[in-house]
């Protein structure tokens, strides 16, 4: 197949997003398939430094530049004739729809748009609201990272044929770290900054609950309105040949504990996959979509306010008992980029030739 890949990305969006591109776009050129990025973007023409080959169309501040980019991307991936177009999902342009018309258009759904752009409610969540509908409905099909997000009534203008696909890591790109060798229980989180949903607070509180373990908070940056207790270490952001010599000493990681303020409660986020590439367990306050059945290197405290005061003997117990241990590497095979991006490309060719035939899907 001939996949046009199609996402918007800044310089300064998550690195995590970046790896997850470049490790789907690897696995199909090495399954034989012919792949080309589209990546828009306001930053510079050169943009990131992808393996496979990859457009750059930038855009000037303003609605009617960003109208006029994705009008661009539709013209130059009609020009690489396409047998598919998948689109992280960003926003509803009229270029899109229309290219939703040429060929078969897959939306990857990563997160509730229609919550997380109302959270703070301004011009671009409006614009969301009233126009998504017309997307989802041109749309040939959509890949879910969880059960959740494929069961939302937020999502009910999707007739096509959908699938939950979570979020995958390349195992080969990850080696399993040597246990921590802290004197006392070592604890990292690593994330960005202005996430309600991460719960930083909450750790800090465990933070202050817990004064002779230690915390690094990894993408997070020290503010002034943050009490700072001295077990606490900000590091702000990093790269991951760095942050990993931090991990490298943590007997436990955090993932996010406060999805309830965004309205979630199951996710696959991209962290967790990595902290368990390296062996590392990992405390969350959510459900898993590739865990159903909770294994003992998860340790999940709930997905309330008071969850982790709630917890706290459990979360004691979890630490103390993984201290000198990692996650053997078989009981995370399935989160390997081969076996997601298998399934993946097993729905494209569903899709192909089909256009919005197909049949009608629904988890």
């Amino acid at each position: 197949m001939r996949i046009a890949y199609l996402f918007h990305l800044n310089q300064r969006s998550s690195a995590g997003v970046v790896k997850k591109i470049s490790n789907q776009a690897a696995a199909w050129t090495g399954r034989g398939h012919e792949v080309r990025l589209f990546q828009v973007t306001r930053d510079s023409a050169e943009g990131l430094r992808w393996e496979v080959p990859n457009e750059v169309l930038r855009y000037q501040r303003g609605i009617l530049g960003r109208l006029k980019v994705w009008s661009e991307a539709r013209r130059r991936i009609l020009s690489g004739n396409p047998d598919i177009v998948y689109y992280r999902y960003d926003l509803y342009y009229p270029g899109i729809a229309r290219l939703a018309g040429s060929v078969p258009l897959v939306i990857e759904v990563n997160s509730n748009d229609l919550r997380e752009y109302l959270l703070s409610v301004n011009t671009t969540g409006i614009y969301n609201l009233l126009t998504r509908n017309g997307l989802f409905r041109a749309a040939s099909g959509a890949v879910f990272v969880s059960r959740e997000l494929a069961r939302s009534s937020d999502f009910s203008r999707l007739q096509a044929p959908c699938v939950v696909i979570g979020n995958s890591i390349s195992l080969q790109a990850h080696s399993e770290l040597a246990p921590g060798r802290s004197d006392v229980p070592t604890l990292a989180f690593l994330g960005t900054d202005k996430q309600a949903w991460h719960g930083v607070d909450k750790i800090l509180w465990l933070a202050r609950a817990r004064k002779n373990w230690k915390f690094y908070l990894i993408g997070i940056s020290a503010t002034p309105e943050r009490e700072r207790p001295d077990n606490v270490s900000f590091y702000g952001p990093m790269k991951a040949i760095d942050y990993r010599r931090l991990l490298a000493e943590c007997d436990v990681a955090i993932g996010s504990l406060a999805m309830h303020r965004n309205r979630m409660s199951e996710a696959s986020p991209l962290k967790v996959r990595e902290y368990l590439a390296l062996g590392i367990p990992t405390v969350i306050g959510y459900n898993d979509t590739d865990f159903p059945r909770e294994p003992d290197f998860l340790l999940n405290i709930g997905n309330t306010e008071s969850n982790v005061a709630d917890n706290l003997g459990r979360i004691d117990s979890f630490v103390q008992g993984w201290r000198g241990r990692r996650v053997p590497r078989q009981d995370v095979a399935h989160l390997d980029s081969e076996v997601k991006e298998s399934a993946r490309l097993s729905f494209f060719e569903s899709l192909v030739g089909k256009g919005r035939s197909g049949g009608v899907g629904r988890i």
